[in-house]
């Protein structure tokens, strides 16, 4: 989704903006999600870095939607040794987000940097830092520009709508040892815009 250039210039725009104690839902601090993070949303026009806009048509591409204005905009996280987003769920239950575009369908995360290669090859184990799937019992963590594609709901039993998919519970796990940024993007059936404050 990214080449090396381009995720180093996603990571220089998240420092930029600078990072902070990420948030859960809309606006609250929580023990389950201790990584720092970023919005590239356009603010001062940072937002528009060539990279983001790349990577958002790209994604907007792959998923098959009109254009990137069906997706939130890109939030980079950092996770740095012991960090970490236990066991969660991307679908959103505020009115006011659901709102904005419509439950969000698919989320993709893309990994912007890997580990050192003194890290990778220390003894005892590996590097740490992917995204896991307890209920599937899968980690995976994607090379730097690779990302992860999944579905937040299935068809509901019966064919009455749609659900919530238990398989889509997931986590990021911590690194050992090293500074781990990925960039993040969640994708709706509607055109993403959030009503004026």
């Amino acid at each position: 989704l990214l080449n090396a250039s381009e995720c180093d210039a996603m990571i220089d725009v998240a420092r930029r903006r600078g990072l902070q104690r990420s948030r859960v839902g809309e606006g609250s601090h929580a023990a389950i999600r201790t990584s720092d993070g970023v919005f590239l949303d356009a603010v001062d026009g940072v937002g528009n870095a060539p990279a983001n806009t790349a990577l958002r048509q790209r994604v907007a591409s792959i998923l098959g939607l009109p254009g990137p204005d069906f997706l939130e905009p890109t939030q980079v996280l950092r996770y740095r040794p012991r960090q970490r987003y236990r066991p969660h769920r991307d679908t959103i239950s505020s009115v006011r987000a659901l709102s904005a575009g419509g439950q969000r369908f698919a989320s993709v995360v893309i990994s912007l940097n890997d580990p050192p290669s003194d890290v990778r090859t220390s003894a005892g184990g590996g590097s740490g830092g992917g995204t896991r799937f307890p209920l599937v019992n899968v980690t995976l963590r994607p090379p730097a520009g690779g990302g992860l594609l999944f579905y937040l709901s299935v068809a509901s039993p019966g064919g009455g709508g749609v659900m919530d998919d238990p398989a889509a519970l997931h986590e990021g796990l911590p690194t050992a040892g090293w500074t781990r940024y990925v960039a993040v993007l969640w994708a709706h059936p509607h055109e993403y815009l959030l009503p004026d404050d």
